[in-house]
């Protein structure tokens, strides 16, 4: 049985038992934040008069770049401001590190090396907590939904789950094992 602690949480003590209940909630909050972010960005972009350029840029980065393309356009640009939404994301994950890689912001923020290595392996764990959210949607799309295939690529199965599983397969041993390695720290933030 689980027995972690709100302290336990917040420090993201490296324990399996902590690091499991904090993906999840990252994982939680991802799939309840991400579409929020979507609405606001389609929102935002749909009012802009460079909006058909803009998606123009992307689909042309997304074929050339990746090699993805979509059935219509509507599940290009979907997945064009989903694509921002992430980005979004990652940069939150990004944040999170920073006290631990650069302590003089942390003495600044006066926030203590325990606090900012914590913060850090959160970091991490907000990065799988995406990619265990995203797994999921695509596999639910994909296999339980009329037109799941036609929003995933066959490419874009193919390169997010290589992506997923392998920032999957080593955050928590990470965590758990490297917690206070600031090289660690520092591969963290350039996920």
């Amino acid at each position: 049985m689980f027995n972690v602690t709100v302290q336990d949480l917040i420090h993201c003590s490296p324990t399996i038992e902590v690091q499991l209940s904090c993906l999840f909630l990252w994982t939680i909050l991802w799939t309840i934040a991400l579409p929020i972010f979507v609405f606001g960005i389609k929102k935002f972009i749909d009012s802009k008069p460079w909006k058909e350029r803009w998606l123009e840029h992307n689909f042309n980065t997304q074929k050339k770049a990746f090699k993805v393309t979509f059935d219509t356009r509507q599940e290009g640009y979907n997945f064009t401001v989903l694509f921002v939404a992430v980005l979004f994301q990652h940069t939150t994950g990004g944040l999170l590190t920073i006290p631990a890689i650069f302590p003089k912001i942390a003495s600044l923020l006066n926030i203590s090396p325990s606090m900012a290595t914590s913060l850090c392996l959160h970091g991490a764990l907000c990065e799988a907590g995406w990619e265990v959210s995203d797994t999921f949607t695509r596999l639910f799309q994909i296999f339980l939904t009329k037109d799941g295939y036609k929003k995933n690529p066959s490419t874009l199965v193919f390169l997010s789950f290589v992506h997923h599983m392998m920032g999957l397969a080593i955050t928590i041993p990470m965590n758990l094992a490297f917690f206070d390695l600031y090289w660690y720290h520092e591969g963290i933030f350039m996920l």
